[in-house]
């Protein structure tokens, strides 16, 4: 059986009709995934308490695919003990934490399209633009500091000890983004992200208008702004 979202052609559906049961499932909504979390985690054989189901719906929202991943990996560290609040605490990343890093990630890497798709989706949700801004604003001054001190002739993992990076692949990322940003290059991005903070400030422009223009050009790598 296939089992998708509204988002998938009903053609593909038709098709599907002869050789297979199709079936329309709905997201939970706000009140109901602490339920749905609940189920899923019976069916799993994994023991939760009211509490960490709570705790889960919170940190990962109604997208069951996520959830279902997270309660898999509850699973396996439970060892047939039942799964308090803090265990999910110390376990589970926030999405909205994972969705932050993801915009900034595609801001960095010059990839558009994907990071105003991303910014599109976490305004939807009621992601406040100001802290988007301070998102977008804290991997460039990481970046930064791993420009000056890349500069300063430090190799990769010393760099990744005076961050603080102490994981490989966000080490990785952060180098690979630092090696296509000269530090001009840094300092226009961060004057820009200054500037958009600015306009919306002194009520020059609307919180959602100035971050998607700021997204748009801090993700266009050949921004004629900090090349000429």
């Amino acid at each position: 059986m296939l089992v998708e979202g509204d988002s998938v052609d009903k053609d593909l559906f038709d098709a599907l009709r002869p050789l297979a049961t199709v079936q329309p499932f709905s997201l939970p909504g706000p009140r109901e995934v602490a339920g749905w979390v609940q189920a899923r985690a019976r069916l799993r054989g994994l023991k939760i308490d009211g509490r960490a189901c709570a705790a889960l719906a919170e940190l990962v929202g109604s997208d069951t695919w996520m959830l279902a991943s997270e309660i898999d990996k509850l699973t396996a560290y439970a060892a047939e003990e039942t799964i308090r609040e803090q265990d999910v605490q110390a376990l589970v990343t926030d999405v909205r934490d994972r969705e932050g890093y993801l915009l900034a990630d595609a801001v960095a890497d010059g990839k558009a399209a994907a990071a105003t798709k991303l910014l599109h989706q976490m305004l939807a949700t009621g992601r406040p633009a100001a802290v988007l801004l301070l998102t977008i604003e804290h991997r460039y001054r990481r970046i930064a500091a791993a420009r000056d001190l890349m500069d300063a002739g430090e190799s990769g993992a010393r760099i990744g000890a005076r961050l603080g990076i102490v994981k490989a692949y966000p080490l990785e990322r952060l180098l690979d983004q630092v090696s296509r940003y000269p530090m001009r290059r840094v300092r226009w991005a961060l004057d820009r992200i200054a500037q958009a903070d600015y306009d919306v400030k002194q009520g020059l422009q609307e919180e959602e208008l100035s971050i998607e223009l700021l997204v748009q050009d801090l993700a266009s790598p050949d921004s004629a702004s900090w090349t000429a």
